[in-house]
């Protein structure tokens, strides 16, 4: 499953990524987008495959890890998203900053400047470049303003009647959470400030143009195509059930139709994996 997430859906999208990302003033608002959500796509795979390559090795060995990822674009909420992505990092940082700065039992602004300076230096962890500190005051400034709009949004959602319509709700919440993590994760991506500055110009003049995507498709065309069939592939595999059944918290549907999952996961990787001495994104870290 790891190697699938590696090799199938990482790497395949990791040179589309490149190229927009590497000469960002030559392309329009709608394709930085549309390569921003594969992106998030891509370091989702990397990551977590890495993850779940370590957890499989470690379960042969007889060792138990904890699980790092859970379906973190499922997430409603910011605070959400981060219990669910990268967990181990997130604990790690909650134990040896967060709880000896104080955490939450300190008055509310002292609370709030916790959240942000984990999160500056969860962000300069990652490396020594301002698009790594500009991701992190991102999300620490998202966090920090969803908790002193809290009362009023509530107060919003009881106006709404959200209560009526709970599953509606949470798709809408789902959706803005995955643009304001997409967005933030341009600022990961971007090779400086002013790659930036020229993406974000681009976004806010976007227009309705296909066609810097299709040519993309036709510059790219066998990746594009894998990728598609990668991820119609991903996405069925990465339903709940599906990642509760790789961890095993999920009953097994049958033993043939197990045998032909894994064999489906087995095949797909050796078919269309993208082979060669890519390393890990996180190896970066």
């Amino acid at each position: 499953w790891g190697f699938f997430k590696k090799l199938v859906i990482a790497d395949r999208i990791a040179p589309i990524v490149d190229q927009v990302y590497n000469s960002p003033a030559d392309h329009d608002g709608l394709t930085i987008l549309f390569v921003s959500a594969l992106f998030s796509l891509q370091i989702y795979c990397d990551f977590s495959g890495y993850s779940d390559i370590a957890i499989g090795a470690a379960r042969v060995l007889g060792f138990d890890l904890m699980e790092n990822f859970r379906t973190p674009f499922l997430s409603g909420s910011i605070r959400e998203f981060w219990s669910r992505w990268h967990i181990s990092l997130s604990t790690w940082f909650r134990d040896y900053l967060y709880i000896p700065l104080g955490g939450n039992r300190v008055v509310k602004w002292r609370w709030y400047f916790n959240l942000f300076v984990v999160f500056l230096i969860s962000g300069l962890w990652h490396g020594a470049n301002w698009t790594f500190v500009l991701w992190g005051a991102l999300h620490g400034a998202y966090l920090v303003l969803a908790l002193v709009f809290t009362p009023f949004w509530r107060s919003v959602e009881r106006g709404l009647g959200v209560h009526r319509i709970p599953r509606t709700w949470r798709f809408l919440n789902v959706v803005v959470t995955g643009l304001l993590v997409l967005f933030s994760w341009m600022l990961f991506r971007a090779n400086s400030i002013g790659d930036i500055g020229i993406m974000t110009a681009g976004i806010l003049d976007l227009r309705p143009d296909l066609g810097g995507i299709h040519a993309l498709f036709i510059e790219m065309r066998s990746d594009v195509m894998i990728v598609t069939c990668g991820l119609a592939l991903f996405f069925f595999l990465t339903d709940p059930w599906a990642d509760r059944f790789v961890k095993g918290e999920a009953r097994s549907p049958g033993t043939w139709a197990e045998y032909a999952w894994y064999g489906l996961l087995l095949a797909a990787t050796l078919l269309f994996g993208q082979y060669g001495e890519t390393e890990f994104i996180y190896f970066q870290f």
